[in-house]
């Protein structure tokens, strides 16, 4: 069974639940856009009922996938509505704290790996 990206799983679940277009449009050409602050709220309402849980959960996938990441801290990157359309920079600050936490996922990736060597060796 193929395993699907932390970006693409929530992508997919965001366009079908919220039917906001930045989601259809990174599902679509699978190119990251980083989304408005506050765009949760507009989620939550235009949403499926009863969804809020699973929405959120896909919003927290999305911010936290590498690739957002990546597009977060890309230089001149603009945060998109929920139409898509490009609204305002990337502040430096969230460019660094994007950075940041890039960084740390790549070292969880490192140790990970080295366990798991370590397991194959011992067996």
């Amino acid at each position: 069974m193929e395993r699907r990206s932390n970006f693409k799983e929530a992508v997919a679940i965001l366009a079908d639940l919220t039917g906001m277009a930045v989601f259809a449009l990174m599902r679509d050409d699978g190119i990251p856009r980083p989304i408005t602050v506050g765009i949760h709220r507009i989620a939550f309402k235009e949403g499926a009922p009863g969804k809020k849980r699973a929405i959120s959960r896909a919003l927290w996938k999305l911010g936290y996938s590498k690739r957002y990441l990546a597009a977060c801290q890309a230089e001149g990157a603009m945060r998109h509505d929920a139409m898509g359309y490009p609204q305002a920079p990337v502040t430096a600050s969230q460019q660094e704290w994007a950075r940041q936490r890039l960084q740390m996922r790549e070292q969880q990736s490192e140790r990970a790996a080295e366990r798991r060597r370590e397991r194959e060796t011992v067996v």
